[in-house]
């Protein structure tokens, strides 16, 4: 016979639903322990991605701050490199009467020019640069075209009108320019027959120029040949 079986069923029963209520808030309580230890778990590592991602975007900010430091600089040097190349402009590195000098000295004889016209003009150069920039944790990118201008230096352009006996001097005087160590860009414009004086000769029209580089002081004049002194009439120069 069982202890049970002395008690009343009402007791029995009552007992048996009180240790069912108490399993199950033990069980309830566990499940709440583990959710709220799986949360604190899930929140920490949560905490330390913010911190990674925050981390990563100040040294995002700091690398755009260190770009835009390193593209101000260079924009400094090109304007201080430009600064630089317009003071050496002031040096007269192409005085014109030795100009003069060097392209009469390499004149046959019998030709002569008319017009001598100098023309300087300022040599530049653009480029376009792409620059990506993002300001603190911003997520958006901004992309923005800057345009920068170098400037390298001057141009000289030369241009001459003058008269020759035939077409072989002609092509003597621009045989002679092409040799010329500084001289580039040499055409003959035209070369025609007309009168001068009840005689006939080539008028003829040759354009050069000098590059931004060109020193005359880095060669050797030539000396005048005689009989090769040529006529002027006009002579002009544009700074």
């Amino acid at each position: 016979m069982k202890h049970d079986d002395f008690l009343p069923p009402e007791y029995i029963e009552h007992r048996d639903d009180c240790r069912t209520h108490v399993i199950g808030l033990v069980l309830f309580g566990v499940v709440i322990i583990a959710v709220a230890v799986a949360f604190m778990v899930k929140q920490s590592q949560w905490s330390r991605v913010k911190a990674i991602r925050d981390q990563t975007a100040d040294r995002y900010a700091m690398v755009v701050l260190e770009m835009k430091a390193i593209s101000d600089l260079q924009e400094d040097q090109s304007e201080i490199l430009g600064r630089a190349i317009v003071a050496a402009s002031l040096v007269e590195r192409l005085p014109r009467s030795t100009l003069l000098a060097e392209i009469t000295n390499r004149m046959p004889p019998g030709l002569g020019l008319l017009e001598f016209d100098l023309h300087t003009e300022l040599v530049e150069q653009q480029e376009t640069r792409v620059a990506t920039g993002r300001s603190g944790r911003c997520q958006n990118n901004q992309a923005t075209n800057e345009v920068i201008t170098k400037v390298i230096g001057y141009r000289t352009n030369i241009t001459m009108l003058g008269l020759a006996p035939t077409d072989l001097h002609v092509s003597e005087f621009l045989s002679e320019l092409n040799s010329h160590p500084l001289i580039d860009a040499v055409m003959l414009r035209f070369s025609e027959e007309t009168q001068v004086e009840g005689e006939e000769v080539r008028q003829f029209r040759i354009t050069c120029s000098l590059g931004p580089e060109a020193d005359i002081r880095t060669i050797t004049p030539r000396r005048l040949e005689p009989g090769g002194v040529s006529f002027w009439t006009n002579v002009e120069a544009t700074p």
